[in-house]
């Protein structure tokens, strides 16, 4: 199943929360991994420029989203697969990182 980016992002920011209460309340916050996959995408970073897309950002093949974390213009898409894993130790620097994340390109 795809999940649009924005939905994608809004779940991984709901985790963050729940677990950050779960630390204040010194509960159990156990860990979370998710992996999805977004329809075709490309996000542009806090410093990015659209100087950098190969298109027109008026007429974009796919949707374009601007994004919190720093970087350049990312593409992301069917096939690519995305583990985001939340852990206790990462959830103080997740606003900062967003969150680890590898990627599968098969």
């Amino acid at each position: 199943m795809l999940v649009p980016y924005e939905k994608g992002l809004a779940l991984q920011k709901a985790i963050v929360k729940e677990k950050k209460a779960l630390i204040e309340r010194n509960e159990e916050c156990p860990d979370t991994v998710i992996v999805l996959q977004h329809p075709a995408v490309y996000t542009l970073g806090t410093g990015s420029s659209e100087e950098y897309l190969n298109f027109d950002v008026n007429n974009p093949p796919y949707d374009v989203v601007r994004t919190e974390r720093g970087g350049e213009v990312t593409y992301h898409g069917p096939g690519q697969v995305l583990l985001f894993m939340f852990t206790k130790s990462e959830i103080a620097f997740w606003f900062n990182i967003v969150s680890s994340s590898v990627f599968f390109n098969p």
